[in-house]
């Protein structure tokens, strides 16, 4: 047969309308169109897909064909009006022309469910998992910044960096609490409409207090500087003096806020520096003008 030929029976095929046909079972090369949410659309499909799985002899009730999984999930079963659903149902009846239709029926609307609930979750967890990803690298930024800031800055520069970032992140944070819920209208993506109102517990995002933050960024910058320090003057790339000098640059920065700042830095020195850390760090802040400590 010539090609010509093949390409105009294919042509003819299309215009009957075949490409919107089910899957037969074994038939791997028909394609899956959309089709309107109108009853008369969906009980034609349904009845579709009865007079396909009631040629395959080998289905019993129980079973599942993938294929049909997956049109269910594919023409929004879940999503529509109760009245698109029966259509549905009812096609499948009249196309399955068997008594056991529903037994049919039945398992491939769970399994289409259990679809639906294993992609819901996929997505959830890859949305979390961005937002985690991208919340640490924002965090390792500003802690970044604020590293430099203690060793650099001015306590001038130090509290401008807090207040401008307290502007943005303090509007949002009374936002987010002064909400009971949050509503979302999905009216028109539904038929018929439906509002949602979700708690706040089931929001992935619990936005932490603005103190809780601000405090963990200087936990975190003094937590850093002295991994830093300890691997840097460990590998002599930086020298006493230097360290001192840093020391003595930060001690405003230190006293800034609550807590034993001292000693954070102090534990991560002697992590990352190793053995004789601990009586290293300490003469080393006793020349650095800071009080003993233990």
């Amino acid at each position: 047969m010539e090609i010509r030929h093949l390409i105009l029976i294919c042509a003819f095929l299309g215009l009957c309308g075949c490409a919107n046909w089910p899957q037969v079972p074994g038939d791997t090369n028909t394609t899956y169109v959309k089709i309107e949410k109108t009853v008369s659309e969906f009980e034609a499909e349904g009845t579709k897909w009865g007079k396909a799985l009631l040629k395959d002899r080998n289905l019993r009730p129980g079973d599942t064909n993938p294929d049909f999984v997956k049109r269910i999930n594919d023409i929004d079963y879940f999503q529509v009006h109760s009245e698109l659903k029966d259509a549905f149902k009812k096609g499948f009846r009249l196309g399955y022309e068997d008594r056991i239709a529903d037994l049919i029926l039945g398992p491939h609307i769970r399994a289409a469910a259990g679809e639906v609930g294993v992609t819901t979750s996929n997505k959830m967890i890859t949305l979390i998992n961005n937002f985690d990803q991208s919340w640490d690298d924002t965090l390792r930024r500003v802690i970044d910044v604020f590293i430099v800031l203690i060793s650099e800055g001015s306590k001038a520069d130090r509290d401008l960096f807090i207040k401008k970032f307290n502007d943005g992140y303090v509007a949002k944070y009374n936002q987010f609490i002064s909400d009971k819920s949050t509503e979302i209208n999905k009216k028109g993506k539904t038929e018929g409409g439906t509002s949602y109102v979700l708690p706040k517990g089931l929001n992935a995002l619990t936005m932490p207090d603005p103190d809780v933050v601000k405090n963990e960024i200087y936990y975190q910058a003094f937590t850093v500087m002295g991994d830093e320090w300890g691997r840097r003057y460990s590998t002599n790339l930086v020298k006493r003096d230097e360290l001192i000098d840093m020391l003595r640059r930060s001690k405003p920065a230190l006293d800034e806020i609550h807590g034993d700042n001292v000693k954070l830095i102090y534990t991560a020195f002697i992590a990352s520096y190793g053995s004789d850390g601990d009586e290293i760090f300490k003469s080393i802040t006793k020349e650095a003008g800071f009080k003993a400590f233990k």
